[in-house]
């Protein structure tokens, strides 16, 4: 296809990254993969090159040689899987306006995002991590406070799991040790509060505890508040 198409093989994922973005954007339903629209499909790769081509025999090259496309029906197009999907929209975010783009979108649409902003993070942060605290940092402030709204503490959430699963955190530039501790803070605001689903919150407390919980009552014992109980008879529930 590279050949008759007489383009490089980095055009034609660029075109196939925005259609996975545009697809994954405007899909409906959250589940499973999009529609992706044969005319659209054409159009993108015939802006690529200037040779004479059949459209069919592209298709075709994508469906059967190269098992990118599932013909879904007349006319329509889709990836094999949601993950072939979010991974070519992540590619597509991490070449356009990184990370402001893909952190807006994630913040604002957790459901539909979270997984490509994940994907994102770590295709921009191989070989290094600045990239992953460049995200972090766009995600959520770095001095959060209890006086922040969802997106906010969406932001700080996301920045989390993309940290975890991403960022080299045995050793912490002190640059990145004030968007750590805004972190904390915001996942601690999420614990103790009812802005984001319960599910949520109780992921928010792992993450705070795989990062570090700064809180003493939680992880020193000569500072845990305990309730003093005398001995002898007491009745269930007193």
């Amino acid at each position: 296809m590279i050949a008759c198409l007489d383009v490089d093989l980095d055009k034609i994922r660029k075109v196939l990254n925005r259609l996975a973005f545009e697809a994954h954007k405007n899909q409906p339903d959250l589940k499973g993969t999009a529609d992706i629209s044969e005319k659209d499909l054409v159009h993108g790769l015939l802006e690529i090159t200037k040779q004479n081509i059949n459209p069919r025999q592209m298709i075709d090259f994508l469906q059967n040689r190269a098992g990118i496309l599932i013909e879904r029906g007349v006319g329509v197009q889709t990836f094999p899987h949601r993950t072939f999907q979010e991974y070519l929209a992540a590619c597509y975010l991490t070449d356009t306006d990184y990370p402001d783009t893909v952190a807006q979108l994630a913040k604002t649409d957790l459901n539909r995002w979270r997984e490509v902003l994940l994907l994102a993070a770590a295709k921009a942060g191989t070989g290094t991590d600045l990239p992953v605290w460049a995200l972090a940092v766009e995600l959520c402030l770095p001095d959060a406070s209890s006086h922040v709204d969802q997106v906010s503490l969406t932001g700080a959430y996301l920045a989390a799991q993309a940290l975890l699963e991403s960022a080299n955190l045995e050793t912490i530039k002190p640059r990145n040790q004030q968007t750590l501790n805004g972190i904390k803070d915001s996942l601690i605001n999420i614990m103790q509060g009812s802005a984001m689903p319960a599910i949520e919150r109780a992921k928010a407390g792992d993450y705070l505890a795989r990062l570090g919980d700064p809180r003493k009552s939680v992880t020193h014992i000569e500072h845990m508040e305990f309730c003093f109980v005398p001995t002898g008879p007491f009745f269930n529930g007193q």
